[in-house]
This record gives structure tokens, sequence and C-alpha cells, in this order.
């Protein structure tokens, strides 16, 4: 395949812009990431969720008993080719300890271990990058032969200057992939497959591990999850009570997709999309609307979907019935039922977001959880709640980002210590210990983690409510989530994302929007064939 071939060949390293040009379609776009769901037998009146594994304290605790861990296996031997390597630049051992040391000296003591800096990329701010460090500052503690290097960049600048360094062989030692930057990585080449780090690593049951997905290709496990996340909705708690409403929570946990659903979902915001000023203008609506993320977890919620196969799509679906119906009630809360502002209103500038209190319900994701830090607050009481069950019952769209291996780094052994650990309830637990609250920055990548006081408390005291995150997370499907082709993004938030906007703004109908969403998604997929 043409794209393919480009990965696997960049252009000259000279022009920046060509070599990253099968990158550009990344720019701007939403991270995409799929997950995995297990079954989980003690809530049976909401099907399609894992059941949990070992808590994190009982791995913990077994963690001490065992006679071979992580460390002592990637310091002991090398499982590679670029083990040997770090094996012959390791620091020279002493001389022979026969030879006679002289007269009045004491024999010198052995040379202290290499200390291996490694560098360690993910998308963020600066805040993120202050996270970072304090992470790895606790991290040291026990591993202080590695030095990792942050490097946080803001999602713009992160899926162009990633690209670039991989096309010039400079990438980080480690860096995050979103699913769509996951998939040209892969293809291109440019990271190394973990299984035998995996297979060897007996602190790890990959089991626990949450949406494996992302990063299987084929046989191949080529990272592990630096977080995790679930497209989701929050809720305003002080206008559900002012209304008089029980809140979606209530309708969810008491009922399932009984109480919750895109019935009650309307009922509701009727209540809440009210005139609070008398100049007929509506000033409190009951819900902002939807992210691309949003739409496309609607549509499978109702039976449809965008293209005709998740692994391998060559054509496009969204003229099919399932699809339409989808929009039609996307479409009904906007321009008949009125309880949803238009697309065409900038929200912003009217002042209409969430944090401002007059909507009802609004878009959420992982980090959603960072609006309880200090600082960040709500002037009002909220909490998360999956979309409402279509006829297909909850589905929520779901993100991971990945952590893997460059293909041109000379710490390989270094690198799989440093994202083990920070992808471990061992690292929750420790940061947790040092005063960093992750369960403040993203959803974990354990299930076990769900379990730990060092993960629930500090959501808790942010007024959230802990057991509502593995539900979330427990209704993404499928696995992977997003498409695995070039065009994914594109597909999903550019092309069929606008034309339901479109009908949303009253500017298309339903069969010409998808009749031309179709057209261009051919044409996006014939690109990249």
């Amino acid at each position: 395949m043409r794209w393919m071939n480009e990965l696997k060949n960049p252009p000259n390293p000279a022009n920046p812009c060509s070599k990253c040009a099968h990158f550009d379609f990344l720019a701007g776009d939403w991270p995409v990431h799929g997950l995995v769901y297990r079954f989980l037998e003690e809530y049976p009146t909401t099907p399609g969720l894992w059941k949990p594994f070992d808590t994190g304290e009982k791995i913990m605790a077994e963690k001490n008993e065992k006679r071979l861990n992580r460390r002592d296996f990637l310091r002991v031997g090398s499982m590679s080719a670029a083990g040997l390597t770090l094996a012959a630049c390791a620091v020279q051992p002493a001389p022979d300890s026969s030879a006679e040391p002289e007269s009045g000296m004491a024999q010198a003591d052995a040379p202290a271990p290499e200390v291996i800096e490694i560098s360690a990329a993910r998308h963020g701010f600066d805040d993120d990058a202050v996270l970072e460090g304090e992470i790895i500052s606790v991290f040291r503690e026990s591993h202080p032969h590695i030095n990792v290097k942050p490097i946080a960049l803001p999602w713009e600048d992160y899926n162009t200057k990633i690209p670039v360094m991989i096309a010039g062989g400079t990438a980080p030692d480690t860096f995050a992939c979103h699913p769509a930057l996951m998939f040209q990585v892969v293809h291109a080449g440019a990271a190394i497959p973990i299984n035998d780090y995996v297979d060897a690593d007996s602190d790890l049951n990959y089991d626990d591990i949450l949406f494996p997905g992302d990063a299987r290709f084929g046989d191949d496990i080529m990272g592990l999850p630096l977080w995790t996340s679930s497209h989701c909705l929050r809720f305003n708690k002080d206008l559900f009570e002012k209304a008089g409403l029980p809140t979606p929570a209530d309708l969810y946990w008491e009922d399932g997709e009984d109480g919750w659903n895109t019935d009650s979902f309307v009922e509701m915001l009727k209540e809440l999309s009210i005139d609070t000023d008398g100049d007929g203008q509506i000033d409190q609506w009951g819900c902002e609307g939807y992210w691309g993320t949003h739409t496309l977890a609607i549509v499978r919620a109702f039976g449809g979907d965008y293209l005709d196969d998740l692994f391998d799509p060559s054509k496009c679906t969204v003229e099919s019935a399932e699809v339409k119906a989808a929009v039609q009630w996307m479409a009904d809360c906007v321009l008949k039922h009125e309880v949803q502002p238009s697309p065409a209103l900038n929200l912003a500038e009217l002042g209409i977001e969430f944090r401002s209190g007059v909507i009802g319900m609004g878009m959420a994701a992982g980090g959603a959880v960072e609006d309880i830090r200090p600082g960040r607050e709500f002037p009002f009481g909220w909490d998360l709640v999956p979309l409402p069950a279509g006829p297909e019952g909850f589905i929520v769209w779901g993100d991971t980002d990945q952590s893997v291996t460059s293909s041109t780094t000379p710490n390989p052994d270094a690198v799989y210590e440093w994202m083990s650990w920070r992808s471990s309830a061992e690292a929750v637990q420790q940061t947790y210990d040092a005063g960093v609250l992750l369960a403040t920055y993203y959803m974990p990548t354990r299930k076990s983690i769900f379990d730990m006081e060092a993960y629930n408390k500090p959501l808790r005291d942010g007024g959230l409510d802990p057991k509502m995150i593995p539900r979330l997370l427990g209704h993404v499907k499928p696995d992977p989530f997003v498409y695995r082709t070039p065009a994914a993004l594109k597909i999903i938030f550019t092309i069929v994302y606008e034309e339901i906007r479109n009908v949303l703004r009253g500017t298309k109908d339903i069969d010409e929007a998808m009749a031309e969403a179709c057209v261009l998604t051919e044409e996006a997929l014939a690109e990249v064939s």
C-alpha cells in the first residue's frame, strides 16, 4: 500500500514537511482509542462489563514473594540483541580480586551501576510536565539506575513533532500513542514488540491490563497503557436537585438500561431546558451537544457503524437504517424537542458552557477527573454517567494512550522497566504515598486499581463516585474501538461528524447528508489503499 511504503521508506530527511506528509491527517484531531470489555457478574442489570481480577493491594502484597521480579530479570540477563548491546556498554568489571592490594590500602569497592538515561514523550501541557517530573522522582526511588527525561507537548505539536522525529531517526526512547498514531508507528517499523518482556515479567498479570486491544497487532503486543479514558457525560447535580429530578446516575444504578436510556434522556432534558429570564430564549440547556467521539458511540448504540469492518474497512455504511435512526434521534434533540443548542451557535462566546452552570449535562472524557483538583473545581456538584442506552444497550467511546518502545532506542530494557512501572498499580500506590494523586489525572490502566484506596479516596474527596469509573470503561466496545485505517480520524471527526452537524443545523436532510458522507468516506479510503 502506498502509505505503508512511504512510512517504511520516508523521503529525504532534509525536508521535514515531506517526511511527515503521511501523518498530516493527525494534526488537530481528537485522540482515538479503543478498549476491551469483560463481564462483571456482580452487576446483572447492566451486561457487558468485565469481572474484576485480584485487587491492587493483593498484587502489591504478592509482589515481594516472587523470586524473580521485573527489575531482577532485566538486570540479570538480556532478552534480545539490544539487551546484549547494553551488556557490552556496561561498566567494566573490577580487576581480579585475587590480586594483592597495595600495602595500607583497602580493596576498592565495586563500581556503582551505570545510570541509564531515557526520554519519554506524551502529549500534555505545563502541569502535565510537572506531573511527569513528580512521577519520575518516585520511580527513581526504586529504580536509581534509570533517569527518565520527560517530554510533554501540546496535542497539535505532539501529532506533528513525533512523526517528524520518527522519520528523522530521533524519536524519544519511549512515547505515548493514541490508536491512530499507533497504527502508523507500527506499520512504519518505528516501535518494537514487547512480547518477550511481557512473557518474562513475573510482576505483570497481563489479564489485569485494561483494554489491550489498541496494543495488539496480530500476535504482537506493541505497548502498555499509559492511561485509559471513557468519553461519557457529566451532569450538574445542583440543577437536577433544583428541578426535583433524579440524576442520570440514580436512574442508571436503579434500573440500568430500563432507567437510563435515550427516552428518559430526552424527558429529563425537557425539564432542564428553560427560559430563565422570560425573554423567549432558552438560557439553560439540558445538554450541550456531542463530540465526534460521542456521535460514533451513539450510532453504535443504535446498531449502526461508519465502516464495514473494524480491522480491514473498505466500504462506507452510514446510509444504513440504523445510522439514520441514530442521526434522527440526535437531530430531534435539537430541532424538535429543543433541549440541546444548535451547532450553529458559538456556545463559548455566549457563555453556554458546563462550567458556567447553565447546562444540565455536558461532554466528558477521562481527563474530566482533573476538574476535582484544587484550583480547577466547578462551583457546583457534578459526576459522571454513561451515554444513555440505545437499542443495543450502553456503548461509550474509549481512549487509551499506549507507551511504546522506539525501534531506535539503545536502551529497550530500561524503557520496559519505566513503562511497565508507569502503567502499574504499584505506581498508583507509590505516587499516592508521595502525595501525587494519579486518580485526579486520568482513568486507570489495570482492573485491580479500581479496588485501591489510593485510587478511590481522591475521587471521593472530589465528590465523584469511584464505582462509576469501572462501569464507564466497561461499556466501551468493541476492542479496539477505532477502525484500523489511516483515514479513521478524518472519517470520524471531519467527514461523518460534520455531515451529522449539518443535519442538526437544519441545513441538510439525513438522506442528503449521509449520501455525501459516504462519497467523501469512500474517497478517503481510496486515498490510503
